[in-house]
């Protein structure tokens, strides 16, 4: 169900682009990376283990309690985050972007709740059910923003604040479909008598303990996600006052990288990591565990296939981005690719200090990134406008420094914590960077006979098939070559 949830979320984002070609999507953009900085704030937020706890004790009286009051609790949170967001949309005195940002802290509160209501009733009535109840309300609410995208940008002729404004309010009809078979299948004859046992129970203190269950992993996702947030604010403030940029120009520039390129992005690594989660958490598990482990040779695995993908991905972009985005101004994908590998290698180290290290290490490693990104982001877009090259992606190269730096710093304390050995691994890293400049050197070759600059989508498509041949040819061939030196 979560796969079938996350394809039809990204042909959403295909079809958006392009029934939005027209517009100024900018406000969407903005709203839409401040919703993934609040989301983050919830991303460990549950209730299934200590519903499970009472459960188990039969006390249900203070399964009902706690389920309500953590509601309640994500109810107040939401409410002060949506004061925060209207602040900031007065800060950045756009048109309309305050009502964006109330309506974006609508969307958050019924996906917050439907995720809270999805655990209760996998404890209380139906595991199968809860486990899918937030990834049937996101099919549901995207077939709905399908139809609704339809409807405004090509029937009806509304503000385009107004337009984003309700595709985010167009949450509200799953959420309360859903909420009202719940009331009447679930709480509508469900009255628990409360145990003597349940009266020592301290329930503000139980709900607060659901809010953040886990603290490092939280702090890594807020701080992951601010990245792109504080980017975009700093781009915004440079184009208009510096250079000038009329806010059409820089709605079209920043939306293309950063809304539409950065999610192509990161549903290609959420297929990545798909393949490597079941290695990771094996080692994961060792590591916990205290038993022995080949750490290095995942991790080198992993930046291999992430190396690998993105050279791919670099040399088929131009008939990727003529198939996803058909935009002949801008290769949308080409201008996000380079950002993958260090993306990967960035999640994969930080997971790996958060199981090991001290939670202040952890925070002093991810904060020092995100200071180096913001500091170089002003002097990057500037010596990128001084050579000539698009200053949106100049301040992907900060981005870059800042997560590099952190990556760099995680190794440092990774090597100390578990004492691996760098310097044995040199012979392999040379080999992983050879074998990838001889993968990069034959692609480069072919496309002297098999064009990549084309404009076709027919032809784009033949031309992504074929690459992909190639690249499966050429590892298997590798696979042969290593194992007759073997033998």
């Amino acid at each position: 169900m979560k796969k079938i949830s996350n394809i039809i979320s990204f042909l959403l984002l295909i079809l958006l682009y392009n029934f939005t070609k027209d517009c100024n999507m900018f406000l969407l953009t903005l709203s839409f990376s401040m919703l993934i900085i609040y989301t983050s704030i919830f991303s460990t937020t549950s209730i299934k283990s200590k519903l499970e706890t009472l459960y188990n004790k039969k006390y249900y009286y203070s399964i009902n309690k706690i389920f309500k009051n953590s509601i309640i609790l994500v109810t107040i949170i939401t409410l002060v985050l949506t004061l925060i967001s209207y602040l900031t949309s007065l800060l950045i005195n756009i048109k309309g972007l305050s009502i964006v940002n109330i309506s974006m802290c609508v969307y958050l509160l019924t996906s917050t709740i439907i995720k809270l209501e999805g655990e209760y009733i996998s404890i209380i009535k139906s595991k199968k059910l809860g486990n899918n109840l937030l990834n049937i309300y996101n099919i549901v609410n995207n077939i709905l923003l399908l139809i609704t995208i339809i409807l405004l940008y090509k029937v009806f002729k509304l503000e385009n604040y107004l337009n984003i404004s309700i595709l985010y309010l167009i949450s509200l009809i799953p959420f309360i479909i859903i909420n009202i078979l719940i009331y009447i299948f679930v709480f509508k004859s469900k009255k628990e008598v409360q145990k003597r046992e349940e009266n020592k129970l301290n329930y503000i203190k139980e709900t607060k303990k659901i809010l953040v269950t886990n603290k490092i992993s939280t702090i890594f996702n807020i701080i992951q996600s601010s990245y792109i947030y504080l980017i975009i604010v700093i781009l915004y403030f440079i184009l208009t006052n510096k250079y000038n940029y009329n806010y059409d120009t820089i709605g079209i520039y920043i939306t293309s990288i950063y809304f539409y390129g950065i999610n192509t992005i990161y549903f290609i690594y959420k297929i990545i990591k798909s393949i490597y989660i079941d290695k990771f958490n094996e080692i994961k598990d060792k590591i916990t565990n205290k038993e022995n482990y080949n750490l290095i040779n995942i991790i080198n695995k992993i930046v291999s296939l992430s190396i690998s993908l993105t050279i791919l991905l670099i040399i088929i972009s131009k008939p990727l981005n003529n198939i996803l985005f058909n935009n002949k101004d801008m290769n949308i994908i080409l201008n996000v690719s380079y950002i993958l590998v260090f993306y990967i290698l960035y999640n994969l180290i930080i997971n790996l200090n958060i199981i090991c290290n001290k939670e202040k290490n952890i925070i002093i490693t991810l904060f020092t990134g995100l200071i180096i990104t913001l500091i170089t982001s002003i002097p990057i877009i500037n010596s990128s406008y001084r050579m000539g090259y698009n200053l949106v992606g100049g301040s992907l190269i900060s981005i870059i420094l800042g997560i590099t730096i952190s990556i760099i710093i995680g190794i440092i304390l990774i090597k100390k914590k578990l004492k691996l050995s760098l310097l044995n691994n040199f012979n392999d890293i040379l080999n992983m960077i050879y074998e990838n400049i001889i993968y990069s050197l034959v692609l480069v070759l072919f496309t002297f006979i098999v064009k990549v600059n084309i404009d076709s989508i027919i032809k784009s498509i033949l031309v992504i098939i074929f690459y992909i041949f190639i690249t499966i040819v050429f590892y298997i061939t590798k696979e042969k070559i290593t194992k007759k030196k073997v033998q």
